[in-house]
């Protein structure tokens, strides 16, 4: 398989296992580049060039846990990308969306990796599920200077 992938997780290490993964599970010839939320190397070409992004659902900011993974995800289908935001938790069985998954989904993540990008983009009300489960962690940002950032 062909593809261009960007990993975008809390911590390096989350990301360069996901990109371990999807080099096993799809092979050696997907373009895929693995980065944190704190620090994000997104460029014009590479952002034209990427076919999925993967996101991980939590971060860790001053206040706590964030969801990062849905607001990013939103950013991003806003303008027609595919995301997928991924998570260690163990809800996915009883979750109806797409565009979430975790280790109690019924499928493997290069399954719904595939499945993704063989459907056309979802829309952003297919992430109501995922506020809706994961309210308590959306929450406003905390950014380098300890002041609140607004919901959009």
């Amino acid at each position: 398989m062909n593809g261009t992938f960007v990993i975008i997780a809390d911590t390096a290490r989350t990301a360069q296992t996901i990109e371990l993964y999807l080099r096993l599970s799809l092979g050696e010839k997907i373009e895929s580049y693995f980065m944190t939320y704190r620090r994000t190397l997104l460029s014009p070409p590479l952002v034209r060039r990427m076919d999925l992004l993967i996101l991980e659902l939590l971060t860790r900011d001053d206040e706590g846990y964030r969801a990062e993974g849905i607001f990013s995800a939103q950013r991003w289908m806003r303008s027609g990308r595919r995301a997928l935001i991924v998570s260690g938790a163990g809800q996915s069985d009883s979750l109806d969306c797409l565009n979430y998954w975790d280790l109690a989904a019924p499928d493997l993540l290069h399954e719904r990796i595939l499945r993704l990008l063989d459907t056309p983009p979802a829309r952003l009300a297919d992430l109501t599920v995922l506020k809706d489960r994961f309210g308590k962690y959306c929450r406003p940002a905390v950014d380098l200077h300890g002041k609140k950032q607004t919901l959009r």
